[in-house]
């Protein structure tokens, strides 16, 4: 089921707002990363280095985060719609039969007899007259 134009245009602009998110979730993480406590040596120095590549890459940072901020809010508003949907359960026992055609039938009228328009569309028709 498609999402509503009018919703979509709501969740475009609410991502458009992201970037203040986006610089202080980096700038937060960078933080963290630059906190040399209770770490040893080699661990310091792996942390010091991701903050590195982290401000290196700040760009595709970004790009991932609101790609992956799309990716996440397009999956749950698609779990909403689906959640949403009434279940609808079909007893197949209890069901009509189903007839199918395998092609057009040339219906031709004998001689004498007169066609009875059908009045409403879920009149039953009996054969030979109008039921």
């Amino acid at each position: 089921m498609p999402i509503a134009p009018l919703m979509q245009r709501f969740v475009d602009d609410e991502l458009a707002r992201s970037d203040d998110l986006i610089a202080r979730t980096r700038a937060g993480t960078l933080q963290l990363l630059r906190d040399p406590s209770g770490l040893a040596a080699t661990e310091r120095a792996l942390q010091f280095e991701l903050a590195d590549a982290l401000q290196r890459q700040a760009p595709r940072f970004d790009a991932e985060f609101i790609d992956t901020l799309r990716r996440l809010v397009a999956d749950e508003m698609a779990i909403r719609v689906v959640d949403g949907l009434e279940p609808v359960h079909v007893d197949h026992e209890a069901g009509q039969p189903r007839v199918l055609g395998v092609g057009a039938a040339r219906l031709e009228l004998e001689p004498g007899v007169q066609a009875v328009p059908i009045e409403e569309t879920r009149q039953h028709v009996e054969a030979g007259g109008s039921g």
